[in-house]
């Protein structure tokens, strides 16, 4: 029980320090990796999350107009001493149209959320967020316009911890500036404190 709640507590901690401004991101990374290596390296076939430093010929800026359609949220990971931790699978899709993206997710498949030093617990977030996006070379600006739904852990024993929507949503809902790199199919975006593998639907 103890343990379990450590790793509550560890999430609704990290997904705070992740809900503040765009204009105050948290740390990078200091092994110096842009986030622009990051969004390229997540594109490497085998490759979860990148090494320090790494950089993948596969993974290329996106054309122009790009993110475009419905694509589905594979993985995000934390990045630098941001603490949020890697989540999995999930059933979160992203619709982006012109500037606009709407993330939408049933609550019915839960991400398997591994925090680093607290352990692992499935976050089920049954929500929509809506929000705007602008492109500025590689890089896209998003904004969380609303957000509504519930989010909560649950770990193995079947306890649940509320999450509040709000601070779940600024975290996988995109918020800030992104750096973005396509390959076929799949989608990354990464900033200093996140990076999120996508695939289309």
């Amino acid at each position: 029980m103890k343990r379990w709640t450590m790793i509550a507590v560890g999430a609704v901690l990290a997904l705070s320090a992740c809900s503040g401004s765009s204009e105050q991101p948290s740390p990078a990374a200091s092994s110096g990796t842009s986030p622009t290596a990051a969004a390229s390296a997540a594109l490497t076939p085998g490759s979860s999350t990148p090494a320090a430093g790494q950089a993948s010929a596969s993974g290329q800026p996106c054309p122009k107009g790009q993110p475009a359609g419905t694509y589905r949220l594979e993985q995000f990971a934390g990045q630098g001493q941001s603490g949020i931790g890697v989540g999995k699978g999930g059933d979160a899709t992203i619709d982006f149209t012109d500037g606009d993206y709407v993330l939408t997710s049933k609550g019915d498949k839960p991400f398997a959320l591994t925090v680093a030093g607290k352990g692992q617990a499935d976050l089920f977030v049954d929500g929509t967020v809506k929000g705007t996006y602008t492109t500025s070379g590689t890089t896209r600006h998003f904004k969380v316009g609303t957000a509504k739904g519930t989010a909560y852990l649950s770990n193995a024993a079947g306890e649940r911890s509320a999450l509040d929507f709000a601070q779940v949503a600024s975290v996988i809902g995109l918020n800030g500036d992104l750096a973005a790199a396509c390959s076929g199919d799949r989608l990354a975006l990464a900033g200093t404190a996140a990076l999120f593998s996508l695939s289309k639907a």
